[in-house]
């Protein structure tokens, strides 16, 4: 077979836009797609070598599973091992638990069932050393399954082997646009939603004598194209981008266009095989494998602010340094097999995984050993998990036709229960509000969604929370109700949706993607004003909850890491009142333009929160206390203090019953 320096500029093309994603620049909030290329590169190339065996009657599985092993396994194993004692000194108890799990996943190439199971790609990226490994588990799942098919397809139906490869990408790409609505998800994390990107690959080089053939002006125009293809998505799409559906045939369309047309004449053909690039392409494993674990160890250890796009320089640096390290001392010979036999490989790969597998096994029984660190370390612990017990079992989690859920009415069943209407800001509040309410014999109706701001008519969001938007504004104004509403929403974000930045190193992670117009910020508030008029017009009673002060920190691990790091403080953990005013103003001053009516109440979160403890500041704690979960969602204790402000403003209304009614 002939060696293509090219498909090596194109791993470049893949780790790199991953690399520069996972760092945090803007300009690459697409850099995820680098993995669907290399999922493209990757059915191309088994493929190939596994055409040509079968062709010279060469293959062999326990050859094919070798290679697999010489390649995957020594870098893999070895960054596994590096990343253990950093998770060992410097995670708490929780995220050791849930980094042994990986480990332990890794191992058996099980990882992105865990993800999928217990997190999510773009939630789980900055405290997730091994989250990266999902991809890994699916390539050898693939690795594992696909030899036997083309072999069977070879013995039995030779001739019908495109056709095969060619149904298997389109049942695959289905189940993905599917997926990407119904189940986002197990779309992005499982086999068989991302069987068609390798399958592509597949196809290109079961095609090659067609494609092959293809020289001049036509082979410039294929791989520029690809090229373009591959950008575009790199730098257009975000993380609402439905990939692995449609949408993904983007970047896969355009890695299948470079490995299809590129030649050694084309430009793309010449930018790929340049030195650098090509170098790059050679150590882009040992790369990818080593950028995550630095990034989330660096952020672990820099707890108090955010990384600078300086420090994610050095970080990239010192990712190619040991990517070219363990590419020439670890990844080549293993892989040319002269000093290492195949008894060495697998016998050594399976010590070596086994030993992992224990340790793995061992640390998530312990629950992260938590007597690594001092008592006060495992005491303050219980915050990070303090949120509502129903988060993951009301609405947002059952799909936006469940709004009748069991699981979403909190407390008391008889009589009519005030209903929550939110984002996920508001599963902590409906859960302390049903806490104080019961004594009164009234029940809380939870309706909630994750990252759907409740706002009748407003676009943004995902197809599950358009509708469930709808369905919750329609519940609200259709019956004869006259419980109060509670409206919780992250408004500032609706128009201002630049990541929050508290001036004092605590950014939010994320991307901003939308760019609104003055216009459409004017139509935004008209939606919302219009949204609260209407609830108010059919008698609906409103209690509307201003924007929560955003911290930047996450408040429980910046506390832990004091302790953990040694660092003190003399006041609580606050941040600037005048930040909160610049950033929530403009919410606040839509919210403010509804018109007064006996049946509104306005809750400040701010007036708890801001210039009470600290004058000019918005305290994160009281008492050595979070009141947050994380960087923004309020906790047991914030959440608390806003439902006891709702409460107390209803009942000075006179919409709350004075104690319990007799049974």
């Amino acid at each position: 077979m002939k060696y293509r320096p090219e498909i090596d500029g194109l791993r470049a093309l893949a780790v790199a836009p991953v690399i520069l994603f996972h760092a945090g620049f803007p300009m690459f909030q697409g850099g995820y797609v680098g993995v669907d290329v290399f999922f493209v590169i990757s059915g191309y190339l088994i493929t190939t070598i596994i055409s040509y065996e079968i062709e010279r009657n060469d293959f062999s599985i326990i050859r094919f599973y070798e290679r697999r092993a010489r390649r995957i396994l020594p870098a893999l194993f070895l960054v596994v091992l590096a990343t253990i004692p950093f998770a060992w000194s410097w995670m708490v108890a929780a995220d050791l638990k849930d980094f042994a799990k990986s480990v332990a996943a890794v191992v058996l190439f099980s990882s992105n069932f865990l993800f999928w199971k217990d997190t999510g790609y773009f939630a789980g990226v900055h405290l997730m050393p091994l989250l990266h490994t999902w991809s890994l588990a699916v390539e050898e799942q693939f690795y594992l399954l696909f030899p036997l098919f083309l072999l069977l397809l070879h013995w039995l139906w030779p001739r019908m082997v495109l056709s095969a490869l060619a149904a298997v990408v389109v049942i695959s790409l289905g189940l993905a646009q599917w997926g990407v609505h119904a189940a986002p998800e197990t779309a992005f994390f499982l086999l068989p939603t991302r069987a068609w990107e390798l399958g592509v690959g597949a196809l290109v080089a079961r095609t090659s004598s067609y494609w092959g053939k293809v020289e001049g002006a036509s082979a410039e125009a294929g791989s520029l194209l690809g090229l373009g293809l591959v950008v575009f998505a790199v730098l257009v799409f975000t993380k609402a981008t439905p990939v692995p559906g449609v949408a993904g045939l983007v970047p896969v369309l355009g890695a299948a266009g470079i490995i299809a047309f590129t030649r050694p004449s084309t430009l793309v053909g010449r930018l790929l095989t340049l030195p650098p690039v090509v170098q790059l392409g050679l150590i882009s494993y040992s790369a990818y494998l080593w950028h995550q674990p630095l990034f989330v160890f660096a952020r672990l250890r820099h707890f108090s602010g955010a990384l600078s796009p300086l420090d994610f320089a050095g970080l990239i640096a010192l990712t190619l340094l040991l990517a070219y390290a363990s590419w020439h001392l670890v990844e080549q010979p293993f892989r040319k097999g002269a000093r290492f036999t195949r008894a060495h490989v697998f016998l050594g790969g399976a010590g070596v995984g086994i030993v992992l597998g224990i340790f793995g096994t061992i640390v998530w029984l312990a629950k992260g050993v938590p007597a690594r660190f001092p008592p006060e370390v495992a005491a303050f612990e219980r915050w990070l998990g303090d949120m509502s017990p129903y988060r993951y079992t009301c609405v947002a989690y059952e799909g936006p036709d469940k709004l009748d859920s069991p699981n979403c009415l909190h407390g008391p069943s008889q009589g009519e229960p005030l209903e929550l209407w939110g984002d996920s800001h508001g599963p902590e509040i409906a859960w302390q509000l049903s806490e104080k309410l019961a004594p009164l014999g009234v029940g809380v109706r939870e309706m909630t969604h994750h990252a759907c701001t409740p706002i009748k008519d407003y676009s943004r969001g995902s197809p599950h929370c358009i509708v469930f938007r709808n369905q919750a504004f329609q519940r609200l104004t259709s019956g004869e109700s006259n419980a109060p509403v509670v409206l919780v929403g992250r408004w500032s974000p609706v128009f201002d949706p630049t990541p929050f930045d508290n001036r004092e190193g605590g950014v939010e992670p994320g991307y901003q993607t939308d760019h609104p117009t003055p216009e459409e910020l004017e139509r935004r508030g008209e939606l919302l004003r219009s949204t609260i008029s209407t609830l108010l017009e059919r008698g609906r009673r409103v209690v509307v909850v201003y924007p929560i002060p955003v911290v930047g920190w996450d408040v429980p691990r910046f506390l832990i890491g004091e302790l953990i790091f040694g660092k003190a403080r003399s006041h609580p953990l606050a941040t600037s009142h005048k930040v909160y005013v610049d950033r929530a103003g403009p919410a606040v001053s839509h919210l403010d333009r509804v018109p007064d009516h006996p049946n509104l109440i306005r809750i400040r979160p701010s007036d708890l929160f801001c210039n009470t403890v600290l004058s000019g500041r918005c305290v994160a704690e009281i008492d050595g206390r979070p009141l947050y979960l994380d960087d923004d969602h309020p906790n047991s204790v914030g959440a608390g203090m806003i439902s006891d402000a709702i409460i107390a403003a209803m009942g000075r209304k006179g919409w709350l019953p004075a104690s319990r009614p007799s049974q």
